[in-house]
């Protein structure tokens, strides 16, 4: 009778561990899921920035000499990086 009584306490102290595994579980995800968002939100506002600034300096009146020098530019700053281009893809 004893084990069976103690079987039983462990069995309530597991299940009682495994509830509040799941509940942490959850809210790691939830501050995950917030904490993505906040960065994507982040990124979105700097290349917004980032071409609002392009479009009024950079060659404001001609669109594709603009294109063209921000392309170039962008090449240009990844050669300087010292990538290959088969790490990108």
């Amino acid at each position: 009778m004893k084990e069976n009584r103690f079987k039983k306490m462990e069995m309530k102290e597991e299940k009682y561990q495994l509830k509040s595994q799941i509940k942490d579980q959850l809210k790691n995800k939830h501050k995950r899921g917030i904490a993505a968002l906040v960065a994507a939100l982040g990124v979105v506002a700097f290349w917004r920035g980032s071409w609002m600034l392009m479009d009024i300096f950079l060659f404001p009146d001609n669109q594709i000499l603009s294109a063209i020098a921000s392309l170039m530019g962008g090449i240009i700053i990844i050669l300087i990086l010292n990538y290959n281009f088969e790490d990108l893809f």
